[in-house]
């Protein structure tokens, strides 16, 4: 199975589920996810703050006005108040990351120090 390091839509979380579990129809798959994000983006415009247990916590967030400064032309530009969503990941995920980080730091080091070239002996041509 080929691992998806990517999952920036939802057409690529559903095939990377369905990959997983393919006993079950796609289409139900792309279901039960727009359901778990529609109830997410409802709690958090009426509660604001999702937690996911072992994940992290998304919450919202309300950015004051402000004044900026347009950086082509230099003028003074108003940026209006507005919610923003922010996201804590949990120690749990950081834990993880940090493990998958090492391994690959691990591996790109054993690379660079040649433990991964064949054992037997390279012959060079020397002019």
């Amino acid at each position: 199975m080929k691992k998806i390091t990517s999952l920036r839509n939802l057409g690529l979380m559903t095939d990377a589920l369905h990959a997983r579990y393919p006993y079950i129809p796609a289409a139900d798959i792309r279901l039960v996810v727009e359901i778990i994000i529609d109830s997410w983006r409802q709690t958090l415009k009426q509660q604001g703050r999702v937690e996911l247990r072992g994940f992290g916590v998304f919450w919202v967030v309300q950015r004051a006005a402000a004044t900026s400064v347009n950086p082509h032309n230099g003028m003074p530009l108003s940026v209006p108040a507005l919610r923003v969503i922010r996201f804590r990941p949990s120690s749990a995920l950081l834990d993880k990351l940090e493990t998958t980080h090492e391994a690959q730091h691990r591996e790109h080091t054993e690379q660079e120090q040649g433990h991964d070239l064949p054992s037997s002996p390279r012959l060079i041509a020397v002019p």
